[in-house]
């Protein structure tokens, strides 16, 4: 169990088991937000 979660891990869980399409944007389209996120510069957008 993480001891700690941050917004993206809320997100994640939101999107994928409430079917939140705002809480998907956070990773998902053109203009997907963890994409500008400097904390994240590793990501590559694949879909």
């Amino acid at each position: 169990m993480l001891t700690y979660a941050d917004g993206y891990m809320t997100a994640w869980f939101m999107y994928h088991l409430q079917n939140d399409e705002d809480a998907g944007s956070v990773f998902y389209g053109d203009n997907a937000e963890i994409l500008n996120n400097v904390n994240w510069q590793d990501i590559q957008k694949n879909r």
